[in-house]
């Protein structure tokens, strides 16, 4: 389970932690949007590891890339297979696609994006 907070630029305040299969069908009942539908894969690049967020469902084509500094100043290279710079930009929060699924505003290209 994934808690965040609302809206930030460049950092947000997040929370994870494992829960079983029942507590998760439990939660579902709390669910008033669509479900995000996921796999997520870890690529080290250079001296950081990415978080690669595949979407499936009504999410289909998108693919979010995410990268953990220790600061919001620290440096790091892009890979080149990153795409567009999508931070800050909430219509790519979970939330905001569980309520407004990429299928329905995406191009049929699939995109990689940055958050």
């Amino acid at each position: 389970m994934t808690i965040k907070s609302k809206r930030a630029e460049l950092c947000r305040l997040e929370v994870e932690y494992p829960i079983s299969v029942l507590d998760a069908e439990a939660l579902q009942s709390l669910r008033h949007s669509g479900l995000i539908e996921k796999t997520r894969f870890t690529v080290a690049w250079r001296e950081h590891i990415w978080e690669v967020d595949v979407f499936a469902g009504e999410d289909s084509g998108l693919v979010i890339a995410e990268i953990e500094l220790r600061h919001e100043d620290e440096a790091f290279e892009r890979p080149p297979w990153l795409g567009v710079e999508i931070t800050g930009q909430s219509q790519y929060y979970n939330g905001s696609l569980a309520r407004h699924p990429y299928r329905r505003w995406a191009t049929a290209r699939s995109t990689v994006a940055a958050g």
